[in-house]
């Protein structure tokens, strides 16, 4: 869920923008996070063939 701060000068294209800033955000944090687990499993996988 999204939450933004409206105020009398907000315009439609400010809310789409903090929310779109939002997905970005949230993406990025999940694309590291991945990499991160898929590099401790590339890891665990060498240490268990060699």
């Amino acid at each position: 869920m999204h939450q933004s701060i409206i105020h009398n000068l907000s315009a439609p294209v400010d809310i789409y923008s903090d929310w779109i800033d939002a997905c970005d955000a949230v993406a990025n944090h999940t694309n590291k996070n991945l990499k991160k687990d898929l590099a401790s499993n590339d890891n665990d996988y060498n240490s268990e063939n060699l």
